[in-house]
């Protein structure tokens, strides 16, 4: 056997037992500082490559992760989305308008799914030496080695965010079956000779905005209540589970309506400096008197059914939502004298705004043509639900979606 054919021989082994020695260590779970080490090492010590300098894309941005022979970090504000993502082989440096590059010989682009891992740039330090330079004599080896371990860093990321993101998912699983303990579930709402409540609530993601309430004053009054936090998600959430325990603090049958709004604005803007803001529909009627006192905060009109006189009003007397300024301007209190039978809609605009397939709005007719119908108010509001449900089809919900139904005998 020839001298050339053994050094072949020996380079061929030499080539099958890193990446074997490789594939073991990130199997071993090694650490992305030492799967680079071990790539350092093989192309400097072993492969005599003179510049090495690898970027890689951590899902947020391109980051230098090697820099051997070269100055740190000398692609730091070069665009690489300017790279042909179309084009997935090794390039020669000759063929990109950039000095800095041109420093190398070879680019060696790392992707998944034609997606962008990694570039990998390597030259020769000694352009005046003889014979086969190691750029070229290994690119296809380098390129192998490289695109294992970007691979594999790759999967580590992948890994970690996925853990990351089932944690998150617990964290929100919890937040929403503490959320859902502070809204009262159906069996928890009133339902006696004087008031029967029904409500249904959908937050657009787990947890929501949206907020119900009935409370029990005394053996006369009963307050009831539907809000909407301006904005979505987890920041949503928590406001509106501190605007509860405020308005649970605050309420006593005592205090006037428009005194309580007053408080409950104060609050707010303490909580927010004015980032956000409360809609509010807030009700409460004497089982006596037979007297409902209302304030709206700002929020869609809850629909009004009279029985006796068949007719439809939309309770709007009130202000401004809470948290939109410091001091309330001016506060209107609502009365309404149950003479005979009244039924009450409140919603939150993830009803109304529901959007079909075709961008048509949901709108407040339905509810209308529904109210007046001869059933309870379980059935009223399941029928509201269906309707709505149909209407949106396929389309996606944008927002939580929330209703409340009253009747008052």
């Amino acid at each position: 056997m020839s001298e050339s054919t053994q050094k072949r021989l020996k380079l061929t082994q030499f080539k099958l037992d890193t990446i074997l020695s490789v594939t073991n260590a990130i199997n071993a779970n090694t650490s992305v500082k030492e799967l680079i080490t071990i790539f350092q090492n093989v192309l400097i010590n072993e492969l005599n490559i003179g510049k090495v300098s690898i970027y890689r894309f951590n899902g947020n941005r391109w980051k230098s992760i090697l820099d051997v022979g070269i100055k740190k970090r000398f692609l730091k504000n070069f665009d690489f989305d300017s790279f042909d993502k179309d084009d997935i082989q090794i390039k020669s440096t000759l063929d990109v308008d950039n000095e800095n590059i041109k420093k190398f010989d070879f680019i060696i682009p790392v992707y998944h799914k034609r997606t962008p891992l990694a570039y990998v740039f390597i030259g020769d330090i000694d352009e005046e030496s003889f014979g086969m330079s190691p750029s070229v004599k290994h690119i296809n080896f380098i390129q192998i080695l490289a695109n294992i371990l970007m691979v594999a860093i790759e999967n580590k990321r992948l890994f970690r965010d996925s853990l990351k993101q089932i944690a998150v998912k617990k964290e929100m699983e919890l937040a929403a079956s503490m959320q859902s303990m502070l809204i009262p579930n159906n069996e928890q709402l009133p339902k006696n000779e004087h008031i029967k409540m029904y409500a249904h609530y959908e937050p657009y993601w787990q947890v929501g905005g949206d907020y119900y309430d009935s409370i029990v004053l005394d053996n006369d009054n009963i307050a009831f209540c539907i809000a909407d936090v301006s904005g979505k998600g987890t920041s949503a959430a928590i406001l509106m589970s501190n605007f509860q325990a405020n308005l649970r603090a605050l309420i006593t049958p005592e205090i006037s309506l428009s005194q309580l709004i007053t408080k409950l604005n104060k609050r707010i803007i303490d909580l927010t400096n004015s980032d956000k803001f409360i809609t509010m529909f807030l009700g409460r009627y004497n089982c006596n008197t037979k007297t409902l006192n209302y304030i709206n905060c700002g929020h869609l009109p809850p629909i009004m059914y009279s029985k006796d006189t068949n007719k439809i009003e939309l309770l709007k007397k009130g202000t401004i939502g809470l948290g939109m300024l410091k001091t309330i301007p001016k506060i209107t209190e609502g009365t309404v004298e149950i003479n005979s039978g009244k039924r009450i809609i409140c919603f939150t605009d993830g009803v109304n705004e529901t959007e079909n397939e075709k961008g048509e709005e949901f709108g407040v007719e339905p509810i209308k043509l529904t109210i007046s119908k001869e059933q309870n108010i379980n059935n009223t509001i399941k029928e509201i639900v269906y309707k709505l449900n149909k209407f949106n089809g396929k389309a996606s919900l944008f927002d939580d979606v929330t209703l409340l139904g009253i009747d008052i005998f």
